[in-house]
């Protein structure tokens, strides 16, 4: 259950009321309708019933959604006044919510990137089902950012910290064996960072974000617009890359739906975009090619060198910044491919 002290409307703005006001003006400005579903969990309800794991935060008429952070805040504020705080903590139930609107959303060819932004003081009582369903929004066009707010559970949140991948980590792995696909998860400490600046916070908040982004769309074919399209021999089958099978299965999948070496290598005059950026490419801003996806890039989106040992290739040599995302995770899983893109 959340503690109630960060809760107290007594001393206003709470602290939880704080954390929200800071965040939401970071993320406010990347989604142009102003809409968002906010969600509660840990509480039961003026409606009665038992506890509920989740539940629109505007209690009253039970609509998740809100305008803008002043929304936000007050709906945050209606439903501590109205609900009473109530354990044990679930992250689960309002994960598989919103996953689940989330692959509705997928399904009917919307094209969107979704942020689920967790605030919690750092109490959590489900968390192998936690891990299950971060393994499926892993899946899906989801970040899911975790923000500490407090000191934590006894002292810290090393609870939070075992739900997301750092680096050299093996990634998580859901009860049924399914594989994380790629790092979806971070861990945010509120207080560590508010009494720096807004700036630092947003930087903190926002880092991992992007990569995770173009990880979804670029291992889906999905390119930005006036971008040009990817040749047939570099298409990955998405019936594949949306199968439940684990991490090292899919790898399997890949290697046998991609061509051979000569065939995965665009030639220079086929795009005249950077594959990664879009920049245009001139006599300052050089192609490159990636020694292995084969795809061509500028210097900045392919500034990077590691060994491909799914293509024999031992040595260190140029790749793109998505393939070193890919060779990363290939490393963590201990099973590399020649997985092409």
């Amino acid at each position: 259950v959340m503690a109630v002290g960060l809760h107290d409307l007594s001393q206003s703005p709470t602290q939880y009321e704080q954390c929200l006001r800071s965040i939401g003006e970071i993320i406010q400005p990347y989604d142009r309708s102003g809409q968002f579903p906010v969600y509660g969990y840990g509480a039961l309800l003026p409606q009665g019933g038992p506890t509920s794991h989740c539940f629109p935060l505007n209690v009253l008429d039970l609509e998740p959604f809100v305008t803008g952070v002043d929304g936000i805040v007050e709906a945050y504020r209606l439903a501590v006044d109205l609900v009473q705080m109530d354990g044990p903590t679930y992250f689960a139930p309002f994960l598989r919510e919103v996953c689940g609107m989330v692959q509705q959303q997928v399904a009917q060819g919307v094209l969107k990137y979704f942020v689920i932004l967790i605030l919690t003081d750092g109490v959590i009582h489900d968390q192998q089902d936690t891990i299950d369903q971060l393994v499926w929004a892993s899946r899906l066009s989801i970040s899911v950012v975790i923000v500490g707010v407090g000191r934590g559970d006894d002292g810290g949140f090393e609870r939070m910290d075992a739900l997301c991948v750092e680096d050299g980590d093996d990634p998580l792995k859901a009860s049924d064996g399914t594989i994380q696909e790629h790092d979806n998860v971070q861990f945010v400490e509120y207080d560590k960072y508010r009494c720096i600046s807004q700036t630092a916070l947003a930087r903190e908040v926002l880092e991992e974000l992007p990569e995770q982004l173009v990880f979804y769309m670029r291992s889906r074919g999905i390119r930005p617009p006036n971008m040009p399209p990817v040749p047939p021999q570099l298409a990955v089958s998405a019936q594949i890359i949306n199968s439940n099978s684990p991490a090292q299965q899919i790898a399997q999948d890949y290697s046998r739906c991609v061509p051979g070496p000569d065939a995965h290598w665009v030639p220079d005059e086929a795009s005249s975009l950077c594959a990664g950026c879009g920049a245009e490419f001139s006599t300052f801003r050089r192609r490159h090619h990636c020694r292995r996806c084969g795809q061509l890039f500028c210097s900045a989106c392919s500034g990077q060198e590691r060994p491909v040992p799914g293509l024999q290739l031992h040595e260190m040599v140029r790749v793109c910044d998505f393939c070193v995302l890919i060779l990363n995770r290939e490393a963590a899983i201990g099973q590399p491919s020649g997985l092409r893109v």
